[in-house]
């Protein structure tokens, strides 16, 4: 039993270190109280000495985590050691309440105020039993002297991170003459552990209630249930401390009132009993949560070993051999690069099929085109004569200024794709090279100047295509042969076809049939041109690109190269964090494993 208390305090040890007690929830037990309520006393006659300062105003400024071990009855000695003084020894519990009070001042100064910052005490002695207590500094309403105005605010946000742990069990102390059902610690306990489970209440001042009360009533949990129990205890009174009464003889006198005042509950009350109870619950406790918490600990380990090792190790050689070898690897083993967003991905074919045939498909073959100007063609073409269709050289002026038209969006579409590429590379160097920021901007750069200089040939082929479909309006195109002589058919069929509206009408169906045919057409090759002359090129040649600059930037002075692989200071600091967290999990993994192996024998 000793020894699961003794492992799991060594857990909250090494944590503490790393300040994980909100991440992992330990087994513990957390003492709870107002400022009045004789929180103190308990703590004292628990641990069996006078050591808690005591003065008005709030006496517990900061959590203390109180470690008792039970050592061997044959050494009579009893001694304390602090966590900040691990050489240090005490045997004058004098002494060590001047510690606590000035390790305590050394971190909230002397005004009252409080803080979150641990103070680790070990109690070794023959007449304790092994227990580990945080005790929490007492709730207080009104701010005394030049404590903060806020003191209240404070206090019960620290009690309450401590206890809504949910492996946290409560230890919460109320004195006898205040109501129990609205005390702080009922009421406070009651927030986090509605139903009791974790709370194990103390009732103390019982021998100061009003003559002709007493404590059977809360003590059986009449008043308000409490799973874990209540459990009635005596407190030194002023006129104890004034007289230099001594815990033991507190005790003993604690004892004779049980006896006399509530025979029936006095084998279940008094400061003895609660010294065991609390011993017998935490070892009950670490047993029922061992499984979950080897299991969380376990995990986070790994987890913080994985994010170390994406990391890397800090670099040292600066001749760029050490950068250049992981630099490789990653560009060989980057499968970012050879992926299919960068291979005409989801967001690359959006851009094909919904960004630019949406864009062309805006595209009215007839704007631009007045009826005027169709019919000031069809006059100039025929001359006197009345002609039954206008010449292809007429109807080819007008379809060719539409298909220029498409060259714009084309263009476009070109320019999207090629900052979908720059977002993909950039995403991708950030990740691999986010230890070296001024790495990855330079190569960045060099891979953005590369998909630049392959975009600036892929434009002109499309200028090109397009010049070359002006260039030749192919009137015997199969697509547009039909539509032709369907047009012209209907004009000799009709009595009217000498009507210039009727022509003009014509014209325009021409020129729509036309102008679809160049549109499909290219509509087709762009995605074409632009897979070819960028993606494909910049997807089959990224790789020895990236290797290639990174060989002349090796050429470089020591000095570039120095500055090329300066960490980010965010990520230095990363690697610092994760490698005291990496290194505070497997401590605590290793702990658990041996109180897995000593339940195993227990």
């Amino acid at each position: 039993m000793d020894v699961l208390i003794r492992m799991m305090s060594r857990i909250d040890d090494v944590l503490e270190t790393v300040g994980s007690g909100d991440v992992v929830s330990l087994p513990q037990i957390v003492a709870i109280g107002s400022q009045s309520s004789g929180k103190s006393s308990v703590l004292e006659n628990i641990v069996g000495r006078d050591f808690i300062p005591r003065n008005s105003g709030v006496c517990t400024r900061r959590p203390l985590k109180l470690d008792l071990i039970k050592v061997d009855r044959t050494q009579e000695i009893e001694w304390a050691v602090f966590s900040h003084m691990p050489d240090k020894i005490f045997t004058d519990w004098t002494e060590v309440g001047l510690e606590i009070v000035r390790d305590t001042e050394r971190l909230c100064g002397t005004n009252k105020s409080i803080c979150d910052t641990q103070i680790g005490l070990r109690v070794f002695s023959p007449h304790v039993v092994s227990l580990t207590l945080i005790d929490l500094p007492g709730i207080t309403r009104v701010p005394v002297g030049d404590q903060p105005e806020d003191i209240e605010d404070q206090i019960v946000n620290m009690v309450c991170k401590y206890i809504q742990r949910p492996n946290t069990l409560i230890l919460a102390v109320t004195a006898a003459n205040v109501d129990f059902a609205t005390s702080e610690a009922i009421k406070l306990a009651r927030r986090v552990d509605p139903s009791g489970r974790r709370t194990l209440a103390v009732l103390t001042k019982i021998d100061l209630m009003d003559r002709g009360t007493d404590a059977m009533d809360v003590i059986m949990g009449r008043v308000l249930p409490v799973k874990l129990g209540i459990v009635g205890i005596i407190c030194r009174s002023q006129a104890d401390l004034n007289k230099k009464t001594t815990i033991r003889e507190a005790l003993e006198k604690e004892k004779k009132f049980f006896r006399s005042k509530y025979p029936s509950v006095a084998a279940r009350s008094g400061s003895a009993y609660l010294r065991r109870s609390l011993s017998k619950l935490l070892v009950e406790h670490i047993r029922a949560t061992l499984p979950d918490l080897t299991m969380k600990i376990s995990l986070l380990r790994r987890q913080f070993q994985s994010q170390l090792a994406n990391y890397g190790e800090p670099v040292k050689d600066f001749s760029g051999n050490e950068v250049k070898s992981s630099a490789i690897d990653i560009i060989d083993g980057a499968g970012y690069f050879t992926t299919d967003e960068l291979a005409g991905g989801a967001r690359i074919n959006f851009i094909f099929h919904d960004t630019f045939g949406s864009t062309l498909a805006q595209v009215n073959p007839l704007d631009g085109i007045a009826p005027v100007e169709i019919l000031t063609s069809i006059r100039n073409s025929s001359g006197t004569s009345s002609a039954v269709f206008m010449p292809d050289r007429s109807f080819c002026t007008l379809v060719k200024k539409q298909i220029l038209r498409l060259e714009e969006p084309s263009i476009r579409c070109i320019e999207l794709v090629q900052e979908e590429l720059k977002r993909i590379i950039n995403d991708a160097l950030s990740a691999e090279y986010q230890r070296f920021p001024r790495l990855s901007n330079k190569l960045r750069d060099a891979v953005i100047s590369s998909i630049e200089m392959r975009t600036a040939p892929a434009k002109e082929f499309i200028s090109n295509f397009i010049k070359n479909e002006v260039s030749y309006i192919n009137c015997k195109h199969p697509d547009f042969l039909g539509a032709k002589k369907s047009a012209i058919s209907k004009m000799t069929g009709d009595s009217e076809h000498g009507s210039e509206k009727r022509e003009c009408a014509i014209v325009e169906f021409l020129i729509q049939c036309y102008f679809n045919i160049v549109r499909k057409s290219i509509q087709d090759h762009v995605p074409k041109v632009i897979m070819n002359f960028i993606v494909n090129a910049v997807k089959d040649t990224l790789q020895g690109f990236l290797v290639t600059t990174i060989y002349k930037m090796e050429s470089g002075s020591e000095r570039n190269m120095k500055e090329l692989l300066a960490e980010s200071e965010f990520i230095a600091q990363q690697r610092e964090e994760l490698t005291h967290m990496l290194k505070a999990y497997s401590q605590a993994e290793t702990i658990l494993q041996s109180v897995r192996n000593e339940t195993n024998t227990l």
